[in-house]
C-alpha cells in the first residue's frame, strides 16, 4: 500500500490470475476495504497459499496519527 497525500493505492494481490501453471507456487492475496463514507478507514490484507492452507492477514489503520510507522503502508 502507498499513500500520496490524501490518495491510498491498495494492491490486494491476484486471486487466481496466475492460471492452471501457478497453482501451488503462488499466494493468492486480496484486500477488504473498511470504509465508513466518504472515507477509508482501514485495510485487510490476506495472502493465502491454496493448497497448504497457510494464511497471513495485516490490518493497516489510515486514522492514526502516523499511519506509515510500523504498517505495511510507505508514504511519498
Amino acid at each position: 500500500m502507498d499513500k500520496y497525500g490524501p490518495i491510498v493505492v491498495v494492491d490486494g494481490g491476484s486471486v487466481g490470475a496466475g492460471g492452471v501453471f501457478g497453482l501451488s507456487k503462488t499466494a493468492v492475496g486480496f484486500a477488504y476495504l473498511n470504509l465508513s463514507a466518504p472515507t477509508l478507514d482501514s485495510v485487510d490484507l490476506v495472502r493465502a497459499e491454496p493448497f497448504s492452507g497457510a494464511a497471513q492477514a495485516d490490518r493497516v489503520v489510515l486514522g492514526v496519527e502516523q499511519p506509515c510507522v510500523g504498517q505495511r503502508l510507505t508514504c511519498h
